[in-house]
């Protein structure tokens, strides 16, 4: 035996990320990763570059709402999984699950989005799908007059 492993898969230990709610100062973090890592944590999750005493971290602006700081811990982690990172998101950040933990429910809103999605008969009704499942709670914009 050589010692080496070449049929061992890389892993991307050293690539992992968490994101959660730092206690003492309520603000959303991002510990770990790389240099493409923070360039999903600002892009996605309107994460901000910070340095600290135990090393470089990022960490979400202090003037965002409780939800906003959900919606970007959320996107920052799905894009870095959808990239084939490791990431831990905190559950209480994470707006695809439910408040209380009720996947039953849970899979019951999802079966409804996908239902939505496969009746659609326009790109507004698909539109709409995707805005509920990144936004459930927003209704921004008005709205628009019928044509």
């Amino acid at each position: 035996m050589t010692g080496r492993f070449d049929d061992e898969p890389p892993f991307f230990v050293l690539d992992y990320i968490t994101i959660t709610r730092d206690p003492r100062t309520n603000l959303v973090v991002a510990v770990g990763g790389d240099e493409r890592a923070a360039g999903l944590l600002q892009t996605h999750g309107r994460f901000l570059p910070a340095s600290g005493p135990r090393g470089d971290y990022h960490r979400q602006p202090h003037d965002l709402s409780v939800e906003d700081q959900r919606q970007g811990a959320t996107a920052a982690a799905h894009a870095r999984l959808s990239v084939g990172f490791s990431v831990h998101l905190d559950p209480a950040l994470n707006t695809l699950l439910p408040p209380d933990g009720d996947r039953q429910a849970a899979h019951r809103y999802l079966a409804r989005l996908a239902e939505r999605a496969s009746s659609a008969t326009c790109d507004r009704e698909v539109a709409g799908v995707l805005t509920d499942i990144v936004a459930p709670a927003r209704d921004c914009c008005p709205a628009s007059p019928a044509r």
